[in-house]
């Protein structure tokens, strides 16, 4: 029987060592996964990061654009504004201009038909 016990005991060790290979091994592969893991929660922490930045960027360029926008739309409508201010003064100047014509016409008119025999 204690010649049973020395394979028995072999056979174990044997089985304790490949099992502690193991258990490294494991340990081994689950630090490298560990590693891994952080490096990759670090690149996507940093590209989470840079892409709330740029959509901040983005943000900040869209409310510019519409404030552009509206002082454009200002300046279109002022200078729409200062146009038919020009066109108004443009007609009544030529209206006035008209109306001396015409006082003009009827009063060589009106000396016309005294001088004119009938």
């Amino acid at each position: 029987m204690l010649g049973n016990a020395a394979s028995v005991s072999a056979t174990a060790k044997k089985k304790a060592k490949e099992a502690e290979l193991l258990a490294k091994e494991s340990t081994k592969n689950s630090k490298a996964l560990l590693r891994e893991s952080k490096q990759e929660y670090r690149q996507a922490s940093k590209l989470t990061n840079q892409a709330q930045a740029t959509l901040r960027d983005i943000s900040r360029q869209v409310m510019l654009s519409r404030d552009r926008r509206r002082e454009m739309e200002k300046v279109e409508w002022a200078g729409t504004g200062t146009g038919l201010s020009k066109v108004e003064r443009n007609i009544q100047e030529a209206r006035s201009s008209l109306e001396m014509d015409i006082k003009v016409l009827s009063v060589l008119l009106t000396k016309l038909g005294k001088n004119y025999v009938y």
